[in-house]
Order: C-alpha cells, then sequence, then structure tokens
C-alpha cells in the first residue's frame, strides 16, 4: 500500500484545497470513480420535480457510485465548498442547484440548466474518501465560509462527526464497513478523538 497523506498532515494543510488535492492522492489507486448519480436516471428525476414543482414524494436519481455496499459517506462532492452547495448527495439539492442554473441563466432550457447543474455530479468533481477524510474536508468548508454557530450545528461537518461516535458500536454492516476502512490507516483511535476535538474547538458553537 502506497504512504498515504496523514489525517494530521492533512488537518495542517491549512486550507480546502490543498486537503482535497491530497485526499485525491490517497485514493488515486482504487476503482475509478463513476458520476454520483445516473445520468439519465438525473434527467428523468429533475423533470418530474419540475413538472410538480417540487421534489416531494419522488425518488432520488440512480447512483453512479454506491451500489450496495457503498453510500455518500464515501464520497465527498468537490463544489460542497461553494455556498448554496451544500449537501449534494441529496436530491433536494439537485433541484435547488437547478433552480439557481435558472435564476443566473434565464436564457436556460430545462435541458440546459439540468446539464450546468449536473456538473456538481461529474466524476471529476467527487473525491472518493474516508470518513475522517471527509470531516476534515467539511471543517475546512466551515472554516473558509465563516460558518455560524447555528451553521455548524446543521452542516455535513456535525452529521459526519455524528456518524463517526455511531461507529463506537456498528449496528450495520455498513457502519462494520465504515469504521474497518478507517481503522486501515492505523491510527491510534484516541488519536483520532483528539483530532477531531480540536477541530470542533476550533468552530463556532
Amino acid at each position: 500500500m502506497k504512504e498515504q497523506t496523514s489525517y494530521q498532515d492533512l488537518y495542517k494543510s491549512q486550507d480546502y484545497q490543498t486537503a482535497l488535492a491530497a485526499i485525491k492522492k490517497n485514493h488515486q489507486d482504487e476503482a475509478k470513480l463513476r458520476d454520483f448519480f445516473n445520468l439519465s436516471s438525473y434527467y428523468k428525476k429533475l423533470h418530474q420535480a419540475i413538472a410538480a414543482g417540487s421534489t416531494s414524494g419522488i425518488h432520488a436519481p440512480v447512483r453512479g457510485n454506491s451500489g450496495k455496499s457503498l453510500g455518500g459517506f464515501y464520497f465527498h462532492h468537490d463544489f460542497e465548498n461553494i455556498r448554496g452547495y451544500e449537501s449534494l448527495n441529496q436530491f433536494q439539492a439537485c433541484y435547488r442547484i437547478f433552480n439557481r442554473m435558472k435564476d443566473e441563466h434565464p436564457e436556460y432550457s430545462d435541458n440546459e440548466a439540468i446539464a450546468a447543474s449536473f456538473v456538481s455530479q461529474e466524476k471529476q468533481n467527487i473525491t472518493r474518501v474516508d470518513l475522517i477524510e471527509h470531516i476534515i474536508l467539511h471543517y475546512f468548508i466551515l472554516k473558509e465560509q465563516n460558518a455560524t454557530a447555528d451553521e455548524v450545528q446543521h452542516s455535513g461537518f456535525q452529521s459526519l462527526c455524528q456518524k463517526l461516535d455511531s461507529l463506537n458500536q456498528p449496528k450495520t454492516s455498513y457502519d462494520v464497513k465504515l469504521k474497518a476502512e478507517v481503522e486501515k490507516r492505523q491510527v491510534p483511535a484516541e488519536e483520532i478523538q483528539q483530532l477531531v476535538k480540536e477541530m470542533k474547538d476550533n468552530l463556532p458553537k
């Protein structure tokens, strides 16, 4: 296994883009990424939402990456450091970005706005991560956006930290896999806990 940039060194990167580039290198030898959502499914579901004026009751597009064993915790959307682009693994965010494209480009047809919104879901803008790497990226997003305490509480960072806490007693096979991937890095649990605590302490409460 090639040497990877450590959690501590990622944290010391000082900015989101530097950490993101290092994490991409950490996972460059793994299976190639696909678009986060299947393109044809994405178009179909967004056209349904456009017709309904809402995503309510509409299932999310089929995922390209997740299959049966992987999910959003394993993948980071690079554009989530842009305000308004939060939670890009959620269908509601896709519809929100579609509407943003329509507002910013009134000349766009629906299909053109869908295509523009899909850029954030394309494989070149998706990064394979483990859970701690994912936490570090969302920490930098909050720091660089000068997030408020309320924004921290409702952030991806908070959700990821809660998931990490739940892995102390994993209840599903999915959680067992998440925990095993972190353990492969052979970093003592106490060191990880201290790192996460330091990140939390550096954010507004």
